[in-house]
């Protein structure tokens, strides 16, 4: 199976450095990233994906909190029945087992377990 996976990975690649791309898109479409809203006294938020650890990474960015919040200040999501209350600048900062918010690499703020996986949400 291992040569198989070998063989097709190096015939791809052989095409590529040949110039066989295949057809090029030139209407594909572009998805706007929906904005958090004010709703019920609260603002509302969603989780745009989660990464390859486990993280959940949703459309609040940084500009869209306090500044109080982002210097360590409490914060209160929301994530199904789970609060998250912490936000911190590294998971380091984070319990064992805690959730916590950050700003991840991409500006938006992530919600992680620290030292755990998020389905522990």
């Amino acid at each position: 199976m291992a040569e198989t996976s070998s063989l097709r990975c190096f015939l791809a690649f052989k095409r590529l450095a040949n110039g066989q791309h295949g057809d090029e898109i030139s209407d594909y479409k572009r998805f706007s990233i929906p904005r958090p809203k004010e709703a019920d006294g609260a603002v509302k938020g969603a989780v745009l994906r989660a990464d390859a650890f486990g993280n959940l990474i949703t459309n609040f960015r940084a500009e869209d909190l306090p500044e109080s919040v982002l210097n360590g200040g409490a914060i209160k999501l929301q994530v199904g029945t789970h609060q998250v209350t912490r936000m911190v600048d590294t998971f380091a900062q984070g319990n064992n087992g805690e959730a916590i918010a950050y700003v991840g690499s991409s500006g938006y703020i992530e919600i992680a377990v620290n030292k755990g996986m998020r389905r522990a949400l």
